[in-house]
């Protein structure tokens, strides 16, 4: 979010209307914030990585650990998922802080096995479990 780092939409409206007002008409994905990053610019960032990833780590199992933006934008690289798919996915399951989306790649593509999942964060759950086993 550039220079509008950790403010609410509504702080955003208050304070820079003309930026509330072009990110609605651009849209969530669209919208490039004032020294930030569009979903697009993620993309072609992610997309790189993807490649790095597949070139220097096929086969092997690899961590990315990375802020809600970044996780659904890689279901747009990965799944081919439009924008409108992913904004209807995350309104009805958020990224969680400290959730785990996970895909598995032995059937030589990624195929995702779980998505913004949070068991580890239940009660009662044991915080010595191993994550995927």
């Amino acid at each position: 979010m550039g220079d509008l780092e950790l403010l609410t939409p509504a702080m955003i409206a208050q304070r820079f209307p003309a930026e509330a007002a072009r990110l609605a008409a651009e849209g969530e994905f669209s919208y490039q914030p004032p020294g930030g990053e569009s979903f697009a610019d993620i993309a072609r960032r992610l997309a790189a990585v993807l490649a790095d990833l597949n070139t220097q780590h096929a086969g092997r199992r690899v961590l990315l650990v990375a802020h809600d933006a970044v996780v659904v934008v890689m279901r747009h690289l990965i799944e081919g998922l439009g924008f409108d798919e992913i904004a209807a996915i995350v309104a009805t399951t958020p990224v969680a802080n400290t959730s785990i989306t996970r895909y598995d790649g032995t059937a030589g593509g990624l195929t995702l096995v779980e998505f913004a999942a949070t068991p580890h964060l239940e009660p009662g759950r044991d915080e010595h479990a191993v994550v995927g086993k």
